[in-house]
């Protein structure tokens, strides 16, 4: 959850086996300069979790089709180099890895834990 106006970005993750949630993540962080930059960094710090957490075969969702496009052609987003390196390493913990888009009606449960924790 990300606004130009607040000083925080609300961050939210969910793990769901089936139907069944199992592990979530929020917190509060200051905003980042762009609503990209939030949606990269949240993929990065969910990705920290699980491998703390030794739940290394996984998939990713996430609405943000633009996220998925920089995973998907990397060259073209030098802006994101560091992101994009910090990804490269954390993927390397998996032992099965995919991200996909999924529409935002689909992630309402992550979205809410999202907006609770910028608030």
């Amino acid at each position: 959850s990300w606004k130009v106006t607040d000083l925080l970005s609300g961050y939210g993750w969910i793990v769901i086996d089936g139907d069944t949630p199992i592990l979530l993540g929020l917190k509060g962080f200051r905003r980042g300069l762009s609503l990209l930059q939030a949606e990269f960094d949240i993929l990065l710090w969910a990705m920290e979790c699980l491998i703390s957490d030794s739940m290394t075969n996984v998939g990713f969702t996430t609405d943000c089709s633009k996220l998925i496009y920089i995973l998907d052609n990397p060259s073209d987003w030098h802006t994101f180099a560091v992101e994009l390196q910090h990804f490269k390493l954390l993927k390397l913990s998996f032992y099965s890895f995919f991200v996909r888009f999924i529409l935002r009606c689909n992630n309402v449960c992550a979205d809410c834990l999202a907006k609770k924790a910028r608030a």
